[in-house]
């Protein structure tokens, strides 16, 4: 039998039957794939497709995450239409048939094809290629009155400036006598982690306030730790890294992938040497008797 790398609706499909469904502009789809995988490239394929089509460029908004993707994507259009204007119509029909279409489609499509540069380049309307905070901005700055937005407002983009601003006054705070309690709370939490860790751990939070104001709306009253507890179920009371240390097909499985990187290059010989160093300090807390009732994470967890 043979397996395909691509499933579309769940079944297992050709790499051509998975390009001309996801390039389809007749279709609404929404592609899941790993980086690298050639997202980017479906991605201008569709936008060539709906070129192709009859939308005019003005029609078209695609929205990334970062400006360099976003470059990268209006760099790669431009690429492909202007190959498709100069090309033999040989690679233009093998072009378009990569792309989705039919032999028979791509033929059609031909003439059309080859005007698209410098359709695009002449339209009074570019193509919409921006980033997710680059959109929502301009629309913001189009409806300033309904928006509440101050008319000539701009994005702030230098994040790590604006966090530091932010932590600012909460550790002037911390002096103060009425934050006595907060005080001795973050004293306990440098304690236990060091103070590295918990400030990685507050700016985490930081990040997560949004689902923390959404859980303590719903309920104000509940001990966070005890609905932790609750939603983990035997996870909570189960020292789970004990339970590894202790499973002796999970140590072999650790020694046979160290060995395959130690074979790799200095990165990979790098990750086996952890691994390794990890499996010894498993044997030395395995024959020092940990299992007399003293928890993994507090023998063991340094070593991960």
């Amino acid at each position: 039998m043979t397996v395909h790398a691509y499933l579309r609706d769940g079944q297992d499909v050709s790499e051509a039957e998975f390009t001309r469904a996801a390039c389809d502009p007749a279709r609404s789809v929404v592609v899941e794939a790993c980086a690298g995988s050639g997202k980017t490239w479906l991605l201008v394929a569709r936008l060539l497709r709906l070129l192709l089509a009859g939308a005019e460029p003005s029609q078209i908004l695609a929205i990334t995450f970062t400006r360099k993707a976003a470059e990268e994507m209006r760099e790669r259009l431009l690429d492909v239409l202007a190959q498709l204007a100069r090309g033999t119509d040989a690679q233009v029909l093998s072009a378009l048939e990569q792309r989705g279409l039919s032999p028979d489609a791509a033929r059609a499509a031909l003439p059309r094809a080859r005007t698209l540069h410098a359709r695009v380049l002449a339209s009074p309307g570019r193509i919409a290629i921006d980033t997710f905070h680059g959109w929502f901005g301009t629309l913001l700055r189009g409806a300033p009155l309904a928006s509440g937005i101050v008319p000539g407002a701009a994005l702030r983009e230098d994040a790590l400036r604006m966090k530091r601003e932010a932590w600012a006054p909460f550790w002037r705070g911390l002096s103060a006598p009425e934050a006595a309690p907060y005080r001795e709370a973050y004293e306990r939490l440098v304690d236990a982690i060091g103070e590295f860790s918990a400030r990685a751990l507050l700016d985490a939070m930081f990040h997560a306030r949004s689902e923390w104001w959404a859980m303590r709306e719903d309920a104000p009253d509940d001990d966070p730790a005890e609905r932790l507890a609750a939603d983990l179920g035997d996870d909570a009371r189960i020292d789970v890294l004990a339970q590894a240390i202790g499973d002796a097909a999970l140590r072999a499985d650790c020694e046979a992938l160290a060995a395959t990187l130690s074979q790799g290059g200095k990165t990979e010989q790098g990750h086996a040497d952890r691994i390794g160093a990890a499996l010894a300090a498993m044997r030395e807390w395995t024959d020092a008797g940990a299992h007399s009732g003293q928890p993994a994470h507090d023998a063991f967890g340094c070593c991960w």
